[in-house]
């Protein structure tokens, strides 16, 4: 292995890889994991990505000073700790694992050496937080995870039909709800609101529960209880380990969530979402749910209505209001011009 760069996700996280991935093929990078079970995974996933396995044990410090001059990673923006244990050598490319209405991580992103903006609204929120001062130099990159998505669209759409048989006549709804790392900003809304959904659906319609790798870190027998209650049901399909995002946004109608940032994934398809409220907060007022003002906001009396309401007109002023947001969000910008500006960027370093 000769020094190059890599993309490094040694924790093997789908959700990281996920993000990792589009920068990855953009580079023609290895992907570096730890063991063979992740490494199959994500060559499933994601055709054509470079994924290469070393043993943690062998993926030292070290190691990699000697045979690489950059990592991106979506593990921990931090140049500080990242040079203390590499040198002022090695260049550190943090990748955002996703924009979401979530302030603390998305302002993290700050503390890298080169900070990946996905447009407008996260420089904004970096600006107006106290690590505005620790911005250094940043590159925006728009959103390349929907470029890759569509330019290898066929490939994902056929690795996603056939692991998720959907009945094309009925309407397909997707629960993605967010898990939990901060009671008071990030609480989700799984425990609930999923046995409500669930056990309410209406034999029309098909429901997605696209699980967060983290959520049984909060409560794995509720968890897994709520699974083993419906798993069997020909409309309801949990997914637990599948990692591809735009694919199943793709085939989605209607997005039930809460602060998860696959929401703001789904503004690109103009189409309606539902907010879960659990903790009856103001999206007027209330900036960790400013998505909620592109949807409907649920509050937990409101649960068990769900359908009723996604049966309703919707207002035609959330149109426009979605349009608006994912220019604020995601920049629109080519890939290759997004390389350019990573290469240069990393000259300057």
């Amino acid at each position: 292995m000769q020094q190059k760069w890599i993309a490094l996700n040694h924790e093997g996280f789908p959700h990281h890889t996920e993000h990792l991935a589009p920068i990855a093929k953009l580079f023609e990078m290895p992907l570096i994991v730890t063991d063979e079970d992740a490494a199959a995974l994500f060559r499933h996933y994601y055709p054509g990505l470079q994924v290469e396995v070393i043993p943690r044990s062998e993926l030292t410090t070290d190691f990699l000073k000697e045979h690489c001059s950059l990592i991106a990673t979506s593990h921990d923006p931090d140049r500080e700790k990242f040079h203390a244990l590499f040198g002022e050598e090695m260049t550190q490319l943090f990748v955002p694992h996703g924009f979401s209405d979530k302030a603390y991580w998305m302002t993290q992103s700050a503390l890298s050496d080169i900070c990946l903006l996905y447009g407008e609204q996260m420089l904004t929120l970096i600006q107006n937080s106290p690590l505005a001062s620790s911005l250094q130099k940043t590159v925006r990159m728009g959103n390349l995870r929907y470029h890759d998505y569509l330019q290898n669209k066929e490939v994902y759409d056929q690795i996603t039909k056939k692991e998720l048989p959907l009945d094309p006549s009925k309407k397909t709804l997707l629960y993605a709800p967010t898990w939990t790392w901060n009671e008071e900003h990030s609480r989700t809304s799984f425990f609930d609101a999923a046995e409500i959904l669930l056990k309410n659906l209406p034999s029309d319609c098909q429901l997605i529960v696209k699980l967060h790798p983290h959520l049984k870190l909060n409560n794995i027998a509720h968890v897994e209880r709520i699974i083993a209650l419906y798993e069997e049901e020909e409309n309801i399909h949990f997914l637990e380990e599948f990692p591809l995002i735009y694919p199943l946004l793709d085939l989605t109608d209607i997005y039930i969530g809460d602060l998860s940032s696959i929401g703001y994934d789904f503004l690109v398809y103009d189409r309606p979402l539902f907010f879960l409220n659990h903790q009856r907060r103001d999206p007027e007022k209330d900036p960790d749910v400013f998505l909620f003002r592109a949807g409907r906001s649920l509050l937990p009396e409101e649960f068990s209505k769900i359908y009723q309401l996604i049966g309703e007109e919707e207002d035609p002023s959330l149109s426009q209001k979605r349009k608006e947001l994912y220019k604020f969000t995601f920049d629109e910008i080519d890939p290759e011009e997004v390389k350019k500006e990573i290469l240069a960027a990393v000259q300057k370093s």
